[in-house]
C-alpha cells in the first residue's frame, strides 16, 4: 500500500526539510506540498529544485500540490499550482474548476474531463 501525508499536519514550526524527513522515517511514500505557509506559490525553481532532491534523497515522492487560496482567486492560483507541480512532476493537483488550468494541463486532462462530466458549469 501507498502511503502518502500532507505536509500541513506537522507543526507550523518545522520547516519543509524537517517535515519530509519524518515524514519518511514514519514509512510514508509521499508528501503533499502545501503552497500557502513553510512555502509559498511564488517559490523559486530553484527553492523547488531543492525540495525535489531533498525529497528524492530521502525516498519520497512528491505526490501532490495544494493551496487553500485556490478558491480565493482561483485563475491566479490554479496555475501557480499546476506550473508548481507541473515543474514538481507530481502525480496529483488538487485545482479549482478545470477551466482555470493552464494549457499544458488542458492538454493532458481536458479531453478526460470532457467525457466524464460534459458540460457542467461550477
Amino acid at each position: 500500500m501507498f502511503k502518502g501525508i500532507t505536509l500541513r499536519t506537522f507543526p507550523p514550526e518545522l520547516d519543509w526539510r524537517e517535515c519530509i524527513s519524518l515524514a519518511a522515517s514514519a514509512g510514508f511514500d509521499s508528501v503533499e506540498l502545501n503552497l500557502d505557509g513553510r512555502l509559498e506559490l511564488n517559490a523559486s525553481d530553484s527553492l523547488l529544485t531543492e525540495i525535489k532532491k531533498y525529497a528524492q534523497s530521502n525516498n519520497i515522492i512528491i505526490d501532490s500540490v495544494y493551496s487553500r487560496r485556490q478558491w480565493a482567486t482561483p485563475p491566479e492560483v490554479a496555475k501557480a499550482l499546476s506550473e508548481t507541480g507541473y515543474n514538481l512532476s507530481v502525480t496529483s493537483e488538487v485545482l479549482p474548476p478545470y477551466k482555470y488550468h493552464p494549457e499544458h494541463l488542458w492538454e493532458s486532462v481536458g479531453k478526460r474531463i470532457d467525457s466524464l462530466i460534459g458540460d457542467i458549469v461550477v
